[in-house]
């Protein structure tokens, strides 16, 4: 008569010698192919939990932590491993008030990171990408109203760039804001560009902190084609200058905030 053949065995720890109260192991061929353990309840990091253990081809390949005593913040963690390796491919983390977050690995190493949202959150999702060749950080969140934005950061962390789209739900006067960030012998300088629902687009400069320029440019719904204004040192106004639709222009000059000067010039012919 041929030895039986053990799938299961369990175990418990009936006189608490040890963190956990049970470990029952499923065996496929003598091999092991899946563990539960039950976790006492008390102080440690285990405590009430119940963590699940995969084994395929003698690797583990999945372990699944289930916060049966609600002492923590998450229901389960899901931890997805390489098959015929030890490194994570994966792994999910599900929260008590229902956000979820997704961690991808590439060879050991987090590549993304995919956070999204519950019923009464601000956003739907949140998802950061990370550039393991040249470093850096994208950060795309779609918020609940529809509107999403777009950060991008260098190696250093630094923020160098964000797109903001406005979305079916039409909540701002604009459809887009793009803004670039950059730094030149320690002087910061903003470039930030609104494209409006009218079809009237904005383009900001700022440099130090101050704005310097800003250049409007129309599609149409107004008289004019551009309108172009510098600003000093000190925040003033010094001119603007406006280029109608027929391309005539007119430009003032102000100092100190004050207009000083209008220069037209009537290239079309009409009276000014």
């Amino acid at each position: 008569m041929a030895d039986p053949v053990i799938t299961t065995s369990f175990r418990a720890d009936t006189d608490n010698l040890y963190d956990w109260a049970t470990v029952l192991i499923t065996k496929s061929n003598g091999v092991e192919v899946e563990r539960v353990t039950t976790y006492d309840a008390g102080s440690k990091a285990t405590s009430g939990l119940v963590i699940t253990q995969t084994t395929t081809d003698g690797f583990v390949s999945k372990i699944v932590s289930a916060d049966a005593g609600n002492n923590n913040t998450w229901s389960t963690i899901e931890s997805n491993f390489v098959p015929g390796s030890k490194s994570l491919a994966s792994k999910v983390t599900t929260y008590d008030n229902g956000t979820t977050n997704t961690e991808t690995y590439i060879g050991g190493a987090l590549s993304q990171t995919v956070r999204t949202g519950s019923s009464g959150q601000p956003f739907t999702s949140i998802t950061t990408t990370y550039d393991l060749v040249n470093g850096g950080h994208t950060v795309a969140t779609a918020q609940a109203n529809g509107q999403t934005t777009t950060d991008v950061f260098n190696e250093a962390g630094k923020l160098v760039s964000r797109t903001q789209t406005d979305g079916a739900s039409d909540s701002a006067d604009w459809s887009s804001v793009e803004t670039t960030y950059t730094t030149t012998e320690g002087v910061a300088t903003v470039e930030r560009t609104y494209t409006y629902d009218n079809g009237v687009t904005r383009a900001e400069t700022l440099v130090g902190g101050k704005l310097t320029t800003v250049v409007q440019t129309d599609s149409e719904t107004a008289s004019w084609s551009t309108i172009t204004e510098a600003f000093g040192a000190d925040g003033k106004l010094t001119s603007r200058a406006k280029v109608e639709d027929d391309n005539d222009t007119i430009v003032e000059t102000y100092a100190a905030g004050v207009l000083t000067e209008v220069t037209r010039n009537d290239v079309s012919g009409a009276t000014a």
